[in-house]
């Protein structure tokens, strides 16, 4: 089965001896690994021939690992540092991105749980925010002139704080 470097080893995971009549075409059958398919196009791979007379006929089969998207999204900021998204093999080892930000909010984690490493499925994560407790606003008040006219600066100003989407 192929490593996730790409490569196959050199020694195969499991070997099966089989008999049959000299001269007849055999075939090999796959076997269902989980996250690999059969690799036919892999250097080596023979997967049918006729039966010699020495017992030389050796049927090879590959399996490459399949590849699945990884993708994260998040409502508020663009996600930062290093983290694997895209085509992603199986197995390999999935790292999450940096906490995003939201401004009035915290971050409260991934949904789902990211794995550990890549599952034999695509998967989605999506940011989980909690709404920050104390979020600053201000009430400005502007009182009227003689004339009619409200000032340009406020007559005074309250700086409060909420939790956000409070009312």
């Amino acid at each position: 089965r192929q490593s996730l470097d790409g490569s196959y080893p050199s020694t195969p995971d499991e070997v099966e001896n089989l008999a049959a009549a000299t001269g007849e075409e055999v075939s090999a059958k796959a076997r269902p690994y989980e996250g690999f398919s059969v690799d036919a196009s892999a250097p080596g791979s023979v997967s049918s021939g006729p039966v010699a007379a020495d017992g030389s006929l050796v049927l090879k089969l590959y399996y490459s690992r399949n590849v699945h998207q990884v993708s994260w999204s998040t409502d508020g900021d663009p996600l930062q540092g290093a983290y694997t998204s895209g085509p992603t093999m199986f197995g390999a080892p999935i790292t999450a991105p940096g906490e995003p930000t939201k401004a009035g909010f915290s971050f409260a984690g991934w949904s789902p749980a990211p794995a550990a490493s890549m599952p034999d499925s695509d998967v989605s994560y999506a940011a989980t925010w909690t709404p920050a407790a104390s979020t600053a606003y201000k009430v400005e008040h502007y009182r009227q002139s003689l004339d009619g006219s409200y000032p340009s600066t406020p007559d005074e100003v309250e700086n409060l704080a909420a939790a956000t989407g409070e009312e």
